[in-house]
């Protein structure tokens, strides 16, 4: 339970972090410059652009050790799994809409 509860806390860190007015309803927004960081302005407005979905997508894959040769892991891949675990964690539908920035159910 304590790993799950860490998720779920690792996403809300992230959401006071990010920038409140993002262009648009995405997640995963861009970082911001090392220096701007240190200012306490972490990410910028605008989402992360394809090329570092997938940059990070591999990185994480390989990190972690997994064998995703002939396997397609995109980031739908990882905003999937992260609701599930939110599901998992017990997290209310109205929070795990919040978190994915789903407007419904569907």
């Amino acid at each position: 339970m304590k790993k799950k509860l860490r998720r779920v806390n690792n996403i809300k860190k992230y959401l006071t972090k990010r920038s409140n007015n993002v262009e648009g309803d995405y997640f995963f927004v861009s970082i911001n410059t090392p220096k701007n960081i240190n200012h306490g302005e972490w990410y910028l407005s605008t989402k992360l652009g394809k090329g570092s979905h997938d940059t990070m997508m591999r990185s994480i894959c390989i990190n972690s050790g997994l064998n995703f040769k002939d396997r397609s892991i995109t980031n739908h891949s990882m905003r999937s799994t992260g609701i599930y675990n939110l599901v998992e964690s017990g997290v209310t539908l109205d929070e795990q809409m919040t978190f994915s920035r789903h407007k419904t159910i569907a």
